[in-house]
């Protein structure tokens, strides 16, 4: 199976930014421990690293997923027009206990 340049750089993308954030998370875990401080070096450049690889990415057009999920809502939430009871008692006055 052949894969375009392209796919692989961005699944190649997405694996490197999932483990930077398991790099992340296990660096969190063992802080305060002074053994973090030998990694929080390479910690950070994962980091940095991988701020760049998501700067670089274009952002997802999401507008006609969007338009898409605005009309099923529309189609599908009716709005009722507000029921007012008359809550006053046979002679005008309302249902007050005075107990």
């Amino acid at each position: 199976m052949k894969r375009s340049q392209q796919s692989f750089d961005e699944e190649s993308e997405r694996k490197y930014i999932a483990l930077t954030a398991s790099v992340n998370k296990l660096y969190c875990a063992i802080l305060p421990d002074q053994e973090a401080v030998k990694i929080s070096e390479l910690s950070a450049l994962f980091n940095v690293i991988a701020d760049k690889i998501r700067a670089l990415s274009p952002e997802a057009d999401i507008t006609e997923v969007m338009g898409k999920v605005d009309k099923l809502l529309d189609d599908l939430i009716e709005a009722k027009g507000y029921v007012i009871r008359d809550k006053r008692g046979p002679y005008g006055t309302y249902n007050v206990n005075l107990n």
